[in-house]
């Protein structure tokens, strides 16, 4: 038989050694207060909270309402730089006494200087900033800006700039300079390319 003689100093170290492992893989196990603590915007939460069978719909009428409230603010808002464009524009002609009457010029307190009508003269010449082809060009680009440039709203957006232009004509008598009507035209063959646009 062998007999084995086991130094007590060196069995106590081999204990401690041992005893000291199994504590450390104790210690990563998490606790149960810690398990709880995970964040609820996690993927685990995330599995959590499908688990619950609840059913979730879109809401057709309210994406609806809503999509109809931005379709109105968009055109309530196109309408309104329309009218306040085709004003701009004929800010240097509209002086001549045979578009306003020295009454509406006065209510509208509206006073020119020599330069302002040089300015002007040149700002509706061709190519100049307030030429029937830029300003119905800025138009268009505008209504294509507002509405993500899809061809379907170009019908509505282009029913609004008839209402703006409208609304700016019986404002000043029902006659405007014929840079206002060249625009007006300009502004509505463009759209009609637009809304024809295929992709």
């Amino acid at each position: 038989m062998f007999n084995f003689n086991v130094n007590p100093n060196h069995q106590a170290q081999v204990n401690a050694s041992t005893n000291s492992a199994i504590n450390k893989t104790a210690n990563k196990q998490p606790k149960e207060s810690e398990q709880e603590k995970i964040p609820t915007d996690s993927y685990e939460a995330q599995k959590v909270k499908q688990k619950d069978n609840k059913t979730y719909t879109v809401d057709l009428e309210k994406v609806r309402a809503m999509k109809e409230e931005a379709d109105l603010r968009m055109l309530e808002l196109f309408r309104t730089t329309a009218k306040q464009t085709t004003e701009k524009q004929i800010s240097g002609p509209r002086s001549d006494s045979s578009i306003m009457t020295l009454e509406l010029t006065e209510e509208l307190s509206i006073e020119y200087t020599a330069e302002d009508v040089e300015q002007a003269q040149k700002d509706l010449a061709p190519g100049g900033y307030w030429s029937a082809d830029e300003t119905s060009t800025r138009l268009v680009d505008f209504a294509k800006a507002l509405s993500g440039g899809d061809p379907a709203k170009a019908a509505m957006l282009k029913d609004a700039f008839e209402q703006g232009f409208k609304e700016i004509e019986e404002m000043f008598g029902g006659t405007l300079p014929d840079i206002s009507y060249e625009t007006y035209d300009l502004t509505m063959e463009k759209f009609d390319q637009w809304a024809n646009e295929t992709e």
